[in-house]
């Protein structure tokens, strides 16, 4: 029931949520109708939520998207985060709910007292319950064990009389004799030689179980005479024999004596009615009163967390997504480098100003990319940038160093200032600093390519070695065989 609550309050959430957010601005674009539902619920959010990350996101999108609008993207990307967390929750909440309603009778009250049992040769049934005394849990989940149906008494068949003569000297186990117990006895299922089942039963469940085990929580210096009752069933033949026992059971809190008190109560019904198809569970015990009810499902509540906690994970690793792709353009943006430095050096070579030799590379990029013969390079969108910045009636130093600075990477930080400043001193001696710069940044390349080949040699020694182990039991293992 407490599940089917938490539900109801996570869908009047959503339904306040929908409401409040009803006239919140919204890009509808491609999204689906139920999909535009969370989003604008998420626009909605979006204005409560703290915003102390965003100049820091700002700064990613800017490096990720230099051409689009940072702000804009940075919005976008937060309400993304937010609808997919909501749309979680709000799948998961249904789960929750499938689940709860889907748990047939738990958390139901047991009004007839009464459990079914199984028919014949089916097996005992095991039923968990919640004790209640008084309307106090006595217990919670408590198991209780409903024997099969068995024959009346009259269709037990005669005793096997040797096995009721051997049984007291097997059951005795570490004991000197069955008038001073004080080990656990031993109760064999079936003794040696014959293929005769048998059960046991105790005579008091709070002194000695029906395994022969002494209960823990028992006690009584005096000892306690108990009869040890076992069942014999061979092919439908039945017969038993009451062995006489003296224990000493332990003592015990007033809520363990209650908890006995209450399964030797149902053990004894169970008895009672073992001939009938149900068994009638006791109303009282000790003068109080006891309610069963069968213990509610955590299927649904655990759905909840789950949910909740997958959905807040999806929130902050979409962060970290971000975060590797900003690893990622910068390696790109050094592996471009090298390439960049030797087109403006050869351009600057063939008598090209800076600027047209600038703006050739950045052309020539976006007309392969136009026709498909070049993927997105962030190193040159961001050169397009600084040429439209340029046609736009930006000053050229300015843009080469707003080029530099705006690419977030030491190598085109210089080669942003190396550019600017040869504005101002002329352009002699630059063509001999680009070809150092090229030698330089093609040598930082091949480091580069080391690096990650001797990584991707330490990621194969797993396998290699897995390899060499299997290698060496295909040599040894027939050897050993044919040794053997």
């Amino acid at each position: 029931m407490a599940v089917i609550i938490v539900n109801i309050l996570i869908f009047i959430f959503f339904a306040v949520l929908f409401f409040l957010s009803r006239n919140t601005e919204a890009e509808r674009g491609k999204k689906k109708k139920a999909e535009f539902y969370f989003y604008r619920a998420a626009a909605y959010l979006e204005k409560f939520l703290s915003k102390s990350q965003s100049n820091d996101m700002l700064r990613r999108q800017k490096l990720l998207h230099p051409t689009g609008r940072a702000s804009d993207l940075v919005r976008n990307y937060r309400l993304k985060k937010i609808s997919e967390a909501l749309m979680i929750v709000f799948a998961g909440n249904i789960l929750a709910l499938l689940l709860a309603l889907n748990t047939g009778d738990a958390g139901k009250s047991l009004e007839s007292l009464k459990i079914e049992r199984n028919g014949f040769g089916e097996g005992e049934r095991t039923v968990t319950l919640d004790i209640r005394v008084d309307g106090k849990t006595a217990e919670n989940s408590a198991s209780i064990e409903v024997s099969e149906r068995r024959y009346s008494p009259e269709e037990l068949l005669k005793a096997f009389e040797e096995i009721k003569k051997n049984l007291p000297e097997k059951i005795r186990g570490e004991n000197e004799s069955l008038e001073m117990i004080r080990h656990d006895l031993v109760l064999p299922q079936r003794l040696e030689g014959y293929p005769v089942k048998i059960d046991w039963y105790s005579s008091d469940y709070d002194v000695m179980d029906s395994y022969g085990k002494i209960v823990e929580d028992y006690y009584d210096e005096k000892g306690t005479d108990i009869e040890l009752t076992a069942a014999l069933d061979y092919y439908g033949e039945h017969d038993e024999v009451s062995i006489p026992l003296k224990v000493f059971p332990r003592e015990r809190s007033p809520e363990e004596a209650l908890r006995s008190s209450v399964a030797k109560k149902i053990k004894d019904s169970d008895l009672e009615s073992i001939s009938s198809d149900m068994m009638l569970l006791p109303k009282e015990v000790n003068g109080k009163e006891i309610n069963y009810s069968h213990p509610e499902s955590r299927a649904g509540m655990t759905a909840i967390f789950l949910t909740l906690a997958f959905a807040v994970g999806i929130f902050y690793l979409r962060d970290d997504e971000v975060k590797k792709a900003v690893e990622k353009r910068d390696a790109a943006m050094s592996e471009d480098y090298p390439e960049i430095v030797s087109r403006l050096t050869l351009l600057l070579s063939a008598g090209m100003t800076i600027r047209a030799a600038f703006e050739k590379t950045a052309l020539d990029y976006e007309k392969d990319k136009v026709r498909g013969k070049s993927k997105e390079r962030y190193a040159y969108e961001e050169m397009l940038v600084t040429v439209r910045q340029m046609k736009s009636g930006k000053s050229e130093m300015s843009a080469y160093q707003e080029f530099g600075s705006r690419s977030a990477s030491a190598r085109f930080n210089k080669l942003g200032s190396l550019l600017s400043q040869n504005l101002k001193k002329g352009s002699s001696g630059l063509l001999n600093i680009l070809e150092y710069e090229t030698k330089d940044a093609f040598e930082d390349r091949k480091a580069i390519a080391r690096r990650k080949g001797e990584e991707a040699g330490t990621k194969l020694l797993l396998p290699m070695g897995m390899m060499l182990v299997i290698v060496l039991v295909i040599v040894v293992v027939p050897s050993i065989i044919t040794f053997a």
